[in-house]
């Protein structure tokens, strides 16, 4: 329904389909009839010949807002229709609509491009609530997985830029209807909204447009962690490429937030070289594509409190499986495990297009607790089929491997041979027990004294570097030098890498107490993350997922803009490091910083001198 929905859910009694009756003038009441003979010359006869008694009147709306000869302005309050009833329903149009629908041709950038059309859709918008007035379509099963349904009605989607209409971020029901005019009219919305398509075709019975009217866009751009790497690499959901999705589980890890682990999916793509999709896929890691729900952090300190309050976007990315293995199993030293799904070819397809209209058109709010890493998963998982996830508690992620473990055809008894599995990519151990092998090494020969490896990341890098140098490097066997140097510089990347995550949380921490300081921090932290984007500020087109031609022109000219935006701010990323670093109140992170590069040099110089 437009603007304010009035509907009245009351106990329906059975009526026979029959075309709505008409209260309007003979020429509002001939465009009229002409609409609902187009829908249903579509097949639209479920909409268009409702179970229930419906009236469709013209009157005048004086009295809930002006609708004037500019559809794109939206700053003032303007009301098209409304549907209001219980046994029978009533559709009200509002006369002056009808009026610009007669006389105004003006062409519109929105709205479906003219009055004309907008009172078309306008009319099928409302017939739409009809329809689901008695199906209780919209706010229950794929749909309102897909849309992000929270609550007892709202739509979790507030990607409002990525929409053809804001106007569907109102509810579920609006959600609904919104779509079910473009579903209608848009030939391409097959290829916009793929999901949406085969979820309301299925519910409806029909698609009202040929399927070869556009061809589904399965490239995109995958996002990265790393600024520089971020949307510059192209991958695809085509599901023909696809072999399984597997739940993919971070176990837990020492920050809060992790506590219950990590849910994503994985999606196994084969590698181009493949001529069949099959098991040999699984070993194709570079292809591999990870999707995870974060809460997307656009400052460098995170706020418990903000996520607990869904003070951050909830949004999907599409990360490469190599790069959340760095992440997750060496920088958080935590195991992964990927449980493989049981989806048919169909439910794949199903899942390819979910995922895509994810990417391009979803945001949500991330509440630690309780719309998270897991209910996003399931959710996501929901949208391919309802059934597949009813069982699971949403609660933690860790819940979900539990029943997805439970589920899987002898995974269970395969957990009894991890390095088989690891083989088999269906396990990730942690990088821990690496770092504490080579750890040992470094301590058995004496240039470390820690006991394990967080004592290690605790000592001072002067520490370190006076041990290092007080070892007898020149007497030492070549084969033994050679060791133990990869030994240090394996376990002083790691450490670097965990300064470089921490130092800038630290810095922000102390920050507080130094007003000199702040506002240069600041300005440089909203330059960097001015350069963070969502994939439809990238290479959108239009709303939902873009065209080929269209995402590639917009991707080009993103990718020239990003090169240049990025050169300037990390020299001033640099810049600002120096300053922060050369502050006598961050004495102790110029030390660990100074340390940790005398340590490169150090290492660099003896590999060079062939001691």
């Amino acid at each position: 329904m437009r603007f304010l929905p009035l509907l009245a859910f009351l106990p329906c009694l059975a009526f026979a389909a029959q075309l709505p009756s008409i209260e309007a003038s003979a020429e509002a009441s001939a465009l009229i009839r002409e609409d609902l003979e187009a829908l249903s010359e579509l097949g639209g006869d479920i909409l268009a010949f409702p179970e229930s008694h419906t009236r469709i009147v013209v009157e005048e709306f004086a009295d809930k807002g002006l609708v004037d000869d500019n559809l794109c302005d939206d700053s003032t309050r303007k009301v098209y229709a409304d549907v209001r009833g219980g046994r029978s329903m009533t559709i009200r149009l509002n006369a002056e609509l009808v009026r610009q629908a007669q006389n105004n041709n003006t062409a519109f950038a929105c709205k479906h491009g003219s009055f004309r059309q907008f009172l078309r859709a306008t009319l099928w918008h409302e017939l739409g609530h009809v329809w689901d007035a008695r199906a209780r379509f919209s706010n229950r099963g794929r749909f309102r997985a897909l849309l992000g349904g929270e609550g007892r009605s709202g739509t979790g989607n507030r990607a409002g830029a990525a929409s053809p209409d804001a106007y569907e971020l109102t509810n579920l029901r609006e959600a609904f209807a919104v779509n079910l005019e473009w579903f209608l009219l848009d030939p391409q919305f097959q290829c916009r909204r793929p999901a949406l398509q085969r979820v309301l075709q299925d519910a409806l019975g029909f698609a009202p447009h040929p399927t070869n009217a556009c061809e589904i866009n399965w490239s995109f751009p995958m996002q990265s962690q790393h600024l520089s790497d971020n949307f510059t690499r192209m991958a695809s959901l085509d599901p023909a490429r696809i072999y399984q999705v597997h739940y993919l589980f971070a176990g837990k890890g020492k920050a809060i937030m992790n506590n219950w682990g990590h849910a994503m999916l994985r999606v196994v793509v084969c590698a181009p070289v493949r001529t069949t999709v099959g098991p040999e896929c699984l070993q194709d890691f570079s292809h591999h594509i990870v999707l995870s729900y974060r809460a997307s952090v656009e400052s460098p300190n995170l706020d418990y409190m903000d996520g607990m309050t869904g003070k951050y976007p909830s949004l999907m990315f599409s990360v490469r499986l190599n790069e959340v293995l760095q992440q997750y199993a060496k920088g958080e030293l935590r195991e992964l495990w990927s449980v493989p799904l049981q989806l048919s070819r169909e439910q794949i397809d199903l899942f390819a297009r979910v995922s895509l209209e994810r990417y391009w058109g979803y945001q949500n709010k991330y509440f630690f607790l309780n719309n998270n890493c897991g209910t996003e998963a399931k959710r996501h998982l929901t949208a391919v089929s309802a059934e597949f996830t009813a069982p699971i508690n949403d609660l933690t992620p860790v819940d979900m491997y539990k029943e997805f473990v439970r589920r899987a055809p002898g995974f269970r008894e395969m957990q009894e041979d991890l390095p088989n599995m690891q083989r088999q990519g269906l396990y990730f151990p942690s990088q821990r027990e690496a770092f504490e092998t080579s750890l040992a090494t470094l301590r058995e020969a004496g240039l470390a004294t820690a006991a394990d490896m967080d004592a290690f990341l605790e000592t001072t890098t002067a520490a370190r570097l006076a041990r290092y140098r007080a070892f007898p490097w020149a007497t030492t066997p070549r084969a033994r030098v050679n060791l133990l140097l990869e030994q240090v510089r394996y376990l002083e990347r790691y450490a670097g890498s965990v300064f470089s995550t921490s130092v800038m949380k630290s810095i922000m921490k102390k920050v507080e107490d130094h007003p000199d300081l702040r506002a240069r921090i600041e300005s440089g932290t909203q330059a960097m993350f001015a350069l963070v984007r969502h994939p439809w500020q990238v290479a959108g087109d239009g709303y939902g997922v873009p065209s080929l031609d269209g995402m590639t022109e917009r991707h080009e000219l993103w990718t020239r803009e990003q090169a240049s935006q990025q050169t300037a701010t990390q020299a001033q990323q640099q810049e600002l490091v120096t300053i922060l670093l050369s502050h006598p109140a961050f004495a102790d992170e110029k030390a660990q910083y100074d340390g940790l590069q005398e340590i490169g040099l150090f290492i660099q110089a003896l590999r060079g001198t062939g001691v």
